[in-house]
């Protein structure tokens, strides 16, 4: 078939389609040309057409050898079309589904060409916006080139946008486009470091599950660190995948360290991986991959079988159609990379009980919860193994200890000590007023998520979750809120018996206990307590709802109100007594629709949850001062929230926005239902803050750095 394109060009085939529109090989009066024809409800919008126009010649102007040049773009009745360089050859997502990972050398080279690339545009003023490995064209001879820009720029009109969705790829979308600021040329070297990495395992370090889950781990989560990765590549993939834009490098030396790193790489095989999620191997031929899509449960981990879901979605790609028309789609070449690494091994159950292997019961056991202890690995001869007691010496416990962390973390956070009691501003104050009140080392792996604090008796806690499943505690230096706490402090040290992928809660009592809660590789919530002088008590669930994300939790008198997303993005809340008992979960439908993303706080009869709205991504307050809970109230916020009362009885809101850093809304208002007003926290931040009211008045707060050590901060607002 020929169809006539403008007065100029005609096209004959289709050779690929995407979002945007599509691909057809054609001619223009110099030779065979590549047309990208938007799709009609794009040339319906007349503000995108005017755009088309303006952009013209800022866009066919942009010429390098790597990038895949834009001849002309035309406008004809109902035709809105961008005529390209015709590539003939493959795309990187192609290449990946054929050969899988790339050789470190090779991976490496190929995104050093495309940050040249982008370089040259970014020169120009122009950011591309989308990059992926389906906008990246190998030619026959190998060449990478970089094409599709201006797509993105020209779709992404204030009133399109606005009213539709996000522009670009889920899983390749920095934070602060998620967040809703305007794109800067460090989107485009964060989208080609998620490249990097899914050249170089085979997976992408966000994607999976809905895409909301993919947006939000973009916003909240560090990216999975490999085994095995080159120390050169990590180090890189650290920088340019950091949440702040002010981080990461430009694409100039982005391009300079990659080409640093080729000598060391010589010669290296592909790495030999499975998902850094915990799923299958990418070279299992009865799994339909695509990249980033893994399922956001572990089913090899989860026990109970049907708890085991794939939840995985597959997003849109392109469709392969031969290049000419006696070049049939190559079929996948087999692959023989050998087994999977194998995943280190949590901490082992308890032997066989009376009801079978992990089964034993516990003391005051109700009927009906063994199976879900057989689940989260609890027997009764591991009730007693599972607790740790702090010792004077900075021992931290068991085998459960982060010890071989101990002498170089602590070393290199020295200079960070603890400024007990003091107040006195530090330079990035800003005008809330906290100042530094500890450092804790890194722990063995990078904190998911938000690092979580709360105070029990006089010691306050630090909680947070691996990116390698497992849960870690430790006393904060200098925290006491009447003295030195009596604890060991800077020492992490691993809650055995439950693995996890989301932050966890905590929630401290005047008596020194300690409650920890979890999500498992299923999707049930646990709670452990830790009692002083005695040790953890054990795993126990709180019901069989199964929750999309982490769950939030605060003391209530002498209850406890735990709350979570369910799988249908409800508001869940369950109230567990001083025992543990609860009458299960119960829904709230005030809040309407949201995402696995909230926070929790207390204060006298009052509680204030906020949540994010799975609409737009809005963060909302939906409160109960002791008579039910209202109807939600928009905060103006986006981000992961995190929460605490303030001096003044009002919750105040704490988010990571990724163009401003930590940013504190405060409700205002008799009802607090009036305009939230904010001011920056003033702390250096990599990742969402936790943060717990001091008793007493005033709030800590607590943020990871870059290289994966905690910071701490207090404030006597």
């Amino acid at each position: 078939m020929t169809r006539r394109i403008g007065s100029r060009y005609t096209v004959t085939r289709v050779i690929g389609r995407g979002t945007c529109g599509t691909v057809w090989a054609g001619r223009g009066p110099d030779g065979a040309v590549a047309i990208k024809l938007l799709h009609d409800d794009l040339t319906a919008d007349q503000t995108l057409i005017a755009r088309f126009v303006q952009e013209r010649t800022v866009l066919t102007s942009l010429r390098h050898p790597r990038i895949v040049g834009v001849r002309d773009l035309v406008v004809d009745g109902n035709d809105l079309a961008l005529v390209m360089d015709l590539i003939s050859g493959s795309d990187l997502r192609e290449r990946l589904e054929r050969r899988g990972p790339l050789a470190p050398a090779e991976a490496v080279s190929v995104c050093r060409d495309i940050a040249d690339a982008l370089a040259a545009a970014h020169a120009r003023g122009v950011v591309h916006r989308d990059v992926k490995p389906e906008n990246v064209l190998l030619d026959e001879s190998g060449v990478a080139r970089l094409t599709d820009f201006g797509i993105a720029r020209l779709v992404d009109g204030p009133r399109r946008t606005r009213a539709t969705r996000i522009v670009g790829t889920p899983d390749y979308l920095a934070p602060e486009v998620i967040e809703g600021c305007p794109p800067t040329p460090a989107v485009d070297v964060y989208a080609l470091a998620t490249v990097l990495f899914e050249l170089l395992t085979g997976w992408s370090p966000f994607g999976g599950g809905h895409p909301g889950a993919v947006l939000r781990r973009h916003v909240t989560e560090p990216a999975p660190r490999v085994p095995g990765m080159p120390k050169g590549p990590a180090d890189l993939l650290e920088r340019c995948l950091a949440k702040s834009p002010a981080v990461r490098l430009s694409a100039a030396e982005f391009s300079a360290q990659l080409a640093a790193c080729l000598p060391a790489l010589a010669g290296l095989p592909p790495l030999r991986i499975a998902s850094p999620r915990g799923d299958r191997p990418f070279t299992d031929p009865d799994v339909m991959t695509h990249a980033g899509a893994v399922p956001l449960v572990a089913a090899a981990a989860d026990a109970l079988g049907d708890d085991a879901r794939v939840t995985h979605v597959n997003l849109i790609r392109a469709i392969r159609e031969p290049l000419g028309p006696d070049r049939p789609v190559a079929e996948p070449e087999p692959l023989d990379l050998g087994p999977a690494e194998p995943a280190e091994p949590l901490p082992s159950a308890a032997p066989p009980g009376p009801d079978g292997p992990g089964e034993a019961a516990l003391p005051g056991q109700r009927p009906g919860v063994r199976r879900l202890l057989a689940f989260f690995g609890i027997g009764s001869a591991l009730v007693g193994a599972l607790g740790y007691t702090l010792s004077q010496d900075g021992g931290a416990g068991p085998a459960g200890s982060d010890a071989a962390q101990r002498g170089a973390t602590q070393t290199a956070t020295g200079a960070a000590a603890a400024v007990n009691g003091s107040l006195e501003a530090i330079p990035v104050s800003g005008e809330f007023g906290f100042a530094t009140l500890a450092a804790l080392p890194a722990p063995a792996a990078h904190a998911v998520g938000a690092v979580q604090l709360a105070y029990a008796g006089s010691t306050l806690y630090a909680a947070s979750t691996g990116s390698d499943g497992l849960l870690r505690i430790a006393a904060v230096p200098g925290g006491s809120s009447g003295g030195a706490s009596g604890s060991p402090a800077g020492i992490w040290s691993v809650v055995p018996g439950l693995s996890s992928s989301v932050q966890p809660a905590l929630v401290g009592r005047h008596d020194g206990t300690l409650e920890l809660y979890a999500t498992s590789p299923g999707g049930l919530v646990a709670r452990n307590v830790l009692t002083p002088g005695v040790g953890w008590e054990g795993w126990s669930s709180l019901g069989t709802e199964h929750v999309a994300g982490p769950p939030a939790a605060a003391a209530y008198a002498a209850d406890t109100v735990v709350i979570a997303s369910s799988t249908d993005q409800t508001l869940l809340e369950a109230v567990l007594n001083a025992d543990g008992g609860s009458a299960g979960w119960q829904r709230l439908p005030q809040a309407g629709p949201i995402l696995p993303q909230l926070a929790l706080t207390s204060h006298g009869t009052a509680l204030a949850a906020y949540v994010v709205r799975a609409s737009d991504g809005a963060t909302l307050r939906v409160s109960n001062d002791g008579g039910g809970w209202q109807a939600a109230w928009p905060t103006g916020a986006a981000g992961q929230p995190a929460t605490a009362y303030a001096a003044d009885g009002r919750p105040d809101l704490f988010v990571l926005s990724a163009s401003a850093g930590v940013q504190v809304f405060q409700p205002s208002g008799r009802d607090l239902h009036g305009t939230m007003t904010w001011l920056p926290a003033g702390v250096p931040a990599a990742g969402p803050p936790g943060v717990a009211e001091i008793p007493g008045g005033g709030v800590v707060l607590a943020v990871a750095a870059a290289d994966g050590s905690v910071g701490v901060y207090r404030t006597a607002r």
